[in-house]
């Protein structure tokens, strides 16, 4: 099933501001976002975000670590 996200552009924006956030605030920030959207994905089965997004999130938090 195709869906749009209503807040794809939002997240773009807001993506480009924490680029520039403190590496370990980021990291951690990264980390309670994943942790809520598996939660929604596994267990609820109501996924918000596509799955590139989260793959893009993963990508990212590994680069911090």
């Amino acid at each position: 099933m195709w869906y749009t996200n209503p807040y794809a552009y939002e997240r773009i924006e807001i993506r480009k501001v924490q680029r520039f956030m403190e590496p370990s605030k980021r990291y951690n920030e990264l980390v309670e976002e994943l942790n809520y959207h598996s939660k929604l994905y596994y267990t609820k089965d109501a996924p918000v975000i596509s799955d590139y997004d989260y793959d893009m999130m993963m990508v990212e938090l590994k680069k911090l670590e």
